[in-house]
């Protein structure tokens, strides 16, 4: 049998993760007795000896009532083993692992049992700075369990680690709270895949992780190479220099969030936002985000006015550059601009609803284009640059 690592919280499975949070529900009674990883070993250590062969497959596995007998015969809390051989949890297990003949191999059961076992104690983590509530975290409260995190297991230091918690925090927030209610489920937390990713990057320094020391210091010094003035803060004109964005996208994000100081300029954690809706432009949480800068009066709506004024500034745009040759046709804002409708597909001629945008097949394409000069060159381009995204990856332009 593998050693057991407790030191991997979670699973790179999403459904796995989800399922064993819920388990881990379950297993919510009593603090202040949860097994040791003393008792889980020992637990581990015993398994073989209740295990059998499999008459189908000719492995080690267990049946339902072999994984009770295990339970029964281990010292782990009476409470934990309850729970742990209660049909709810049982049925988890089989369920994910199980074969159509209601057994589960023995190697697969140890890692579901240390996988539990991590999870629920970064559950009672995470409950704690929740306060009262044992499902709801405040993201204030999340923000101060990151900090103890990073202090705790990284070599950030007290300059960096403010940075470090927001960038951190921002990545939870950016998916699991879409619309900013600031109050995140304890369960999403865990079930997210990105405290895992978070772990993962203690021991890489792969920039594809969010959370590794070379993706912070990138993020970081081209948030302060930004800053042109030095006061902290991004102004729109500072992050026009970023990449060429459609200004009146960039004049829009700055009127439609609300995570910038009094004079209307961007925090870090605003531009941690920017730069994951666009690396990750292809989900719901980034389309969420566009949509809400896209709906200028925040009716619900992206408005046929919406979309032409986009069109229009595109078009400005490219006549300051010198790139617009081809737009000088007489009502080329209009036309283009029921181009971009129809990509949708919406019956609506009027109006756009987020329930639209995820019924498309384009949505990604139809953000892309509105939000970028080269995306939308692109784009009109298409029919002499066939690919299968004609928008192209956003990623090369806004995150290197």
């Amino acid at each position: 049998m593998t050693t057991p690592n407790f030191d991997a919280p979670c699973t790179s499975d999403l459904s796995l993760q989800f399922s064993i949070s819920t388990v881990c529900e379950l297993l919510d009674k009593d603090r202040e007795r949860i097994p040791t990883n003393e008792q889980i070993k020992a637990f581990l250590e015993k398994i073989p000896s209740h295990a059998s062969i499999c008459k189908k497959t000719g492995q080690l596995s267990l049946s339902i009532q072999e994984i009770k007998n295990a339970l029964a015969d281990s010292t782990c809390p009476e409470w934990y083993r309850e729970r742990l051989s209660s049909p709810a949890a049982i049925l988890t297990i089989m369920k994910l692992f199980g074969s159509p003949h209601f057994r589960v191999q023995s190697e697969d059961f140890c890692l579901i049992a240390v996988t539990i076992h991590n999870c629920l104690i970064e559950r009672w983590k995470l409950i704690a700075f929740a306060k009262d509530n044992c499902t709801m975290i405040r993201s204030i409260d999340f923000s101060q369990y990151i900090t103890q995190w990073i202090r705790e297991k990284t070599n950030f230091t007290e300059d960096e680690l403010e940075y470090a918690t927001c960038l951190y925090e921002h990545k939870f927030s950016f998916f699991i709270d879409p619309m900013l209610l600031k109050v995140y489920p304890v369960k999403d937390i865990l079930s997210s895949g990105f405290y895992q990713e978070m772990t993962n990057a203690l021991n890489t320094d792969d920039i594809d992780n969010w959370f590794s020391r070379k993706n912070f210091d990138y993020v970081l010094a081209t948030y302060k190479q930004l800053d042109l003035d030095c006061n902290g803060l991004i102004s729109a004109s500072e992050l026009m220099t970023f990449s060429e964005f459609n200004p009146e996208f960039i004049g829009r994000v700055f009127a439609q969030t609300n995570v910038y100081d009094a004079n209307g300029e961007m925090d870090f954690g605003g531009f941690c936002d920017f730069i994951l809706a666009f690396q990750h432009a292809d989900t719901m949480a980034a389309w969420r985000y566009f949509f809400n800068i896209f709906d200028s009066d925040g009716d619900g709506f992206i408005s046929l006015s919406d979309v032409r004024a986009l069109v229009c500034s595109l078009i400005d745009r490219l006549q300051a550059m010198n790139r617009a040759d081809i737009f000088t046709m007489p009502d080329v804002d209009d036309l283009l601009t029921y181009e971009f409708w129809d990509v949708i597909g919406c019956a609506n001629k009027e109006k756009i609803s987020f329930r639209d945008i995820c019924n498309s097949t384009m949505g990604t394409t139809f953000f892309r284009v509105l939000t970028d000069v080269d995306q939308f060159l692109k784009y009109d381009e298409r029919e002499t640059q066939p690919q299968d995204d004609p928008a192209g990856p956003i990623e090369d332009r806004c995150y290197p």
